[in-house]
């Protein structure tokens, strides 16, 4: 589809930035970017790695468009939903499975850092700010910086 982020690992070719992190998650599990399956946080690191592009994503674009949607008939329900949804599972912290950044943590990271501080759509909160700065100092997260800059 000519889109970015995407991927090629060898004969692996994929795109779509959830996509990914699962492929590297799963293809490095010595990085631990990923709970193992059997292990009983998967489930809620699944749920948060598809939050980001099928609840998080659709909420920044209604936002920005200024489109009423029926939180019934859409997906995400409403914008409002989703970020005191995402408000209240980053209150508990550091990460959004707790104690372990994720590959879950990459994809709802740069989402909410787009949607709070890049693009300014979505006020920020008090759980906002915190993990924005603990994902912002990361290493990976300041190298991404870099490149994104040119």
């Amino acid at each position: 589809m000519g889109k970015v982020p995407a991927l090629r690992d060898g004969e692996a070719t994929l795109a779509e930035a959830a996509a990914i992190c699962a492929y590297v998650a799963e293809r490095y599990p010595q990085a631990k970017l990923a709970p193992p399956v059997g292990d009983p946080l998967r489930a809620k690191y699944l749920y948060w790695l598809f939050f980001g592009p099928s609840c998080g994503e659709p909420a920044m674009m209604q936002i920005a468009t200024k489109v009423e949607m029926n939180p019934v008939a859409a997906g995400w329900g409403d914008a409002q939903r989703v970020f005191d949804v995402l408000d209240a599972a980053l209150a508990k912290g550091p990460w959004i499975l707790g104690e372990n950044f994720s590959a879950a943590d990459i994809v709802i990271g740069s989402g909410l850092n787009f949607a709070v501080r890049l693009f300014k759509l979505v006020p920020s909160r008090a759980s906002f700010d915190r993990y924005l700065d603990a994902c912002a100092a990361r290493p990976a997260f300041q190298r991404a910086q870099k490149i994104a800059a040119g």
